[in-house]
């Protein structure tokens, strides 16, 4: 993920996205599910990021017809950027 707001189209099963690994602090991505079968996208931070209260490297899962807003929340270094992930339900 590079844009601000992004379309997805997952196409089998599960596909993996990577959220940016240097964002400034308070920038938030937004992304989309739009795939046509029920296919949900997997957001991960970069490797180190953490999501989901602390849990390094995991991933959020993003179903068919929903988006989450991704915003970082703290980057030490620029190296492991800490995101907030609010999903839709």
């Amino acid at each position: 993920i590079v844009n601000s707001i992004t379309v997805g189209t997952p196409t089998s099963g599960q596909t993996a996205y990577v959220l940016p690994a240097s964002p400034s602090m308070g920038k938030e991505y937004y992304y989309f599910n739009a795939a046509v079968g029920a296919n949900s996208a997997l957001i991960y931070p970069r490797t180190g990021g953490m999501t989901l209260n602390g849990s390094t490297s995991a991933a959020v899962t993003v179903v068919q017809n929903k988006g989450c807003m991704f915003m970082c929340v703290a980057n030490a270094g620029g190296t492991a950027p800490q995101w907030v992930a609010i999903n839709s339900a």
